[in-house]
């Protein structure tokens, strides 16, 4: 809570907008007006529910399995999963493709050069950037690619659920 009496909150890393982490639902309006209804009557689901509708947010897995599952099933998630973790890479670790930091963020240590290598492919080298490249790119750039993806987004996923 701010000085002001407004709440400010920021969403957190998504991958391509399947992830909502966080709520980012204040929209600048009146936050007193809930202080009239009593915590016994609020279901908290119900107003999530409500407010990610009206602000077009959606969470997509309620468990790290649902996620797991839905890997299985769409490359072009691993994909952005890929870009995701290649966003949580130090500076330092991305020009070298390893890892230094014992920080439980971007790639492992036995996974970072291969995971950066792929990221800067499907990020044409943007080092902040989301997925530019389509699966079928990726597919003639590496045949063994796609399953990579799947690999490390599979490997990474507690990680990648947090994000």
């Amino acid at each position: 809570m701010e000085e002001d009496g407004s709440e400010s909150y920021t969403e957190g890393e998504s991958l391509g907008g399947f992830i909502v982490n966080g709520l980012d639902v204040y929209d600048g309006g009146d936050v007193s007006a809930s202080k009239d209804v009593s915590d016994d009557n609020v279901n908290f689901d119900e107003v999530l529910s409500t407010i990610q509708r009206s602000r077009g947010l959606t969470v997509k897995w309620e468990f790290e399995v649902d996620m797991l599952a839905a890997f299985g099933k769409d490359l072009e998630l691993c994909m952005k999963a890929i870009c995701a973790l290649y966003r949580q890479q130090t500076s330092e670790e991305k020009v070298s493709k390893g890892t230094f930091y014992s920080n439980q963020r971007g790639f492992s240590q036995c996974d970072a050069f291969r995971g950066t290598t792929l990221a800067e492919f499907l990020t044409d080298g943007d080092p902040q950037g989301e997925v530019k490249k389509s699966v079928k790119e990726l597919q003639e750039h590496d045949r063994k690619g796609p399953e990579l993806c799947r690999t490390l987004a599979t490997h990474h996923s507690k990680q990648l659920y947090a994000i």
